[in-house]
């Protein structure tokens, strides 16, 4: 095992509570031979860190600092041979302060390592900036005091909202307040329901930012404090995106306290949930319904939201939310092992009327729901030939995002091609106070929401059933489609606070990129970018998406997770917004079909005729000869057939395009079954 090994040279102060800095410097650890991610170099400085130094005992507890970045594995801290504490599994920028118990240092050289513990997967890390401070932790880490007050700059109220105190790396620092029924607290991360927090910090120069989640401005300021002094902090922050008759709503939210993983509480989750703005949270712990009004009513934190009875039905062949369920129902058997009978249990809880497929694209167990070798990604058809019984399915999960920003978009619009009423969804999958941001990831269904309290559940589930539904993660889109003449004229808006950037605006037609419009000065706030794209009517049914991206946030008050199960080292932060599909019909028959639907017609009327099928093809969109494909491959016709062959000579380029996609597609199948 390679190890880096620091000889310290120790300098003490004049203070009574002298430091020793060990290591200035930040290093580059790697557990594992592959490289997690391409942002770090190619070769690590080590897979260990090793800090020899010469001291003397410490008669009584001693604090060890450090500052560690992008830690997923689990990295033991040793003094002298004896653990001492671990690295926080935090990607985080943050401090870290670990006890050092009463004689631990020894007189004269002392050795201090940092390693993983087991490599169970490459883990990139930066760790440094190690000292020894001659004070116990809760003294190092709580010797000045901080009040702070955050009302809205509008009505001069209190108002929940999210703090965040950092130092000049923008990392967190630890504190000495813990969480009660007011605050919610994390290294440098604290949530209060009412505005205000009193807390216990150590000294030093910092900047504090306030805000409550994706409408609202950040407030920032910066100060210093020494040693056992107090400073008064005064922030205020607005509402920058108005979202009248769209309710912000959260359907993956999980407490360590049902779902025993993460570190959020049920009193931190309502604290956080009001700190974030979040109006309608789905309670969805793993295989258990929990109803948080009880505690939301306890603690005060009601008026801020309508809570709903969930469960993240968590079975061997994905992971799927269903809500509302009525009280003391029983949840469903999650050991079931086939769709047919999880979809069958999942109709049969009483009061559900929304199943959600979580995170599609994740392996749970050894099963990827939209794996290549069970799922056709370009005509969305299962290869055992069990269907998907949702009504809904996460397009961004932030606790779980993908690599590619559209990946799991092309899955949904390959389903919506294929004729399922399907909504896209963003959620948090939140199991913690701060490492992944509950509501970061959101969805915006439209209802009335003048009372936050008083949420409609009946209506909100009505229009999330329809699909009238916006996925947020930064930005939010909108999407109006008038006709003029033989054109349709789709006008696109997009907006965010001032903290996001919106870069693009894309329009997609049946999954299809068909414009993209590079937005100039798109940090403005509300208002980002508007602006309409003509195309031309198609003679068949057709739906549009808007989809705006934008860099991703970086900052401590607003981090965005790295991928949790990457596909490539090589990944781009993002923030987007995207709209629920337009439909538009074109054909004038009072109903919507879908590309599946017009392909089925294709090869009915000519089965037996492949020149007049294809000719009839050309004036169709290039999914929809995909599916023609698709289906006469299913009914046992080659495409190798010499009649198919000769007939296609006559293709349009949207049937190359449709043959062209739909050989690639069985490819990738094939790929996965050699």
């Amino acid at each position: 095992m390679r190890s880096l090994i620091f000889i310290a040279c120790v300098i003490l102060s004049r203070s009574a509570f002298a430091e020793i800095v060990l290591d200035a410097r930040m290093h580059h650890l790697r557990s594992g031979e592959k490289r997690e991610w391409a942002d770090f170099p190619e070769k690590a400085e080590s897979s260990q860190l090793s800090i020899k130094f010469n001291n003397r005992r410490n008669d009584a507890e001693q604090t060890l600092w450090l500052r560690q970045e992008d830690v997923k594995q689990r990295w033991k801290v040793e003094l002298n041979g004896k653990r001492i504490g671990r690295l926080a599994q935090d990607e985080n920028n943050m401090w870290l302060a670990l006890p050092i118990g009463t004689g631990t240092l020894k007189d004269g050289d002392n050795i201090l390592t940092i390693d993983v513990e087991r490599a169970r997967a490459s883990d990139d890390i930066r760790v440094g900036s190690v000292r020894i401070d001659r004070q116990p932790v809760d003294s190092a880490i709580g010797s000045a005091s901080l009040s702070v007050k955050v009302t809205d700059e509008r009505s001069g109220k209190a108002i929940p909202c999210r703090i965040t105190l950092v130092d000049q790396n923008d990392a967190l620092i630890p504190l000495a307040t813990k969480s009660n029924d007011r605050l919610a607290v994390r290294p440098g991360v604290i949530y209060t329901i009412d505005g205000s927090a009193a807390l216990r910090i150590p000294s030093g120069k910092y900047t504090i930012h306030a805000g409550r989640g994706f409408e609202y401005s950040i407030d920032t300021k910066t100060f210093a404090i020494a040693p056992g002094k107090n400073a008064d902090v005064a922030l205020q922050i607005k509402r920058e995106v108005s979202t009248p008759g769209l309710v912000a709503c959260d359907t993956h939210v999980h407490t360590v306290t049902y779902s025993r993983h993460g570190d959020c509480t049920l009193t931190e989750r309502m604290i956080t949930l009001a700190g974030e703005g979040i109006e309608l949270p789905i309670a969805t712990d793993h295989n258990i319904h929990i109803d948080y009004r009880n505690e939301a009513a306890r603690i005060g934190a009601d008026k801020h939201f309508t809570p709903v009875i969930g469960n993240e039905y968590t079975t061997r062949f994905g992971h799927f939310n269903i809500f509302p369920i009525k009280d003391n129902t029983k949840p469903p058997n999650h050991m079931l092992k086939t769709w047919p009978t999880i979809f069958d249990a999942i109709d049969k809880t009483d009061g559900v009327k929304i199943a959600i497929l979580n995170h599609g694209r994740d392996i749970h167990g050894g099963f990827r729901p939209f794996g290549p070798s069970r799922f056709n990604a370009l005509i969305g058809r299962h290869l055992n030939g069990k269907e998907l019984q949702v009504n809904a399915m996460e397009l961004i999960n932030s606790g779980a995002t993908q690599t590619s920003v559209m990946r799991l978009y092309y899955d949904w619009f390959a389903l919506l091609n294929r004729g399922k009423n399907i909504a896209g969804i963003g959620s948090s999958d939140s199991h913690d106070v701060n490492r992944y941001i509950v509501g970061q990831g959101r969805t915006y269904i439209q209802c009335d929401d003048d009372d936050p309290s008083k949420i409609d559940v009946s209506k909100a589930v009505q229009s999330l059933v329809a699909g009238q539904v916006h996925v947020s993660f930064g930005l939010l889109t909108d999407l109006k489609v008038a006709q003029a003449g033989d054109k349709l004229e789709a006008t696109i808006t997009v907006k965010g606070p001032h903290w996001t950037k919106a870069e693009y605006a894309t329009l997609f037609v049946n999954g299809t990129a068909v414009h993209t419009t590079k937005i100039k000065d798109g940090n403005k706030s509300p208002l980002k970018w508007t602006g309409t794209v003509a195309i031309d009517r198609p003679n068949h049914d057709i739906f549009l998406v808007a989809i705006a991206h934008g860099p991703g946030v970086a900052k401590s008050y607003w981090r965005i997770a790295r991928p949790y199960q990457p596909t490539s080292p090589v990944w781009k932060p993002y923030v987007f917004g995207s709209t629920p599909p337009v439909w538009i019909d074109a054909d004038g028959n009072g109903k919507r079909d879908s590309a599946l639907d017009y392909a089925k017609g294709l090869v009915k009327r000519n089965s037996k005729n492949f020149e007049q099928l294809v000719k009839d093809m050309n004036d169709y969109h290039f999914i929809i000869a995909a599916h023609v494909f698709d289906l006469l491959t299913q009914d046992g016709t080659s495409l190798d057939d010499p009649k198919l062959k000769a007939a296609l000579k006559h293709k349009s380029h949207s049937v190359t395009d449709g043959l062209m996609a739909y050989k690639q597609s069985l490819a990738e199948t094939a790929a996965t079954q050699k």
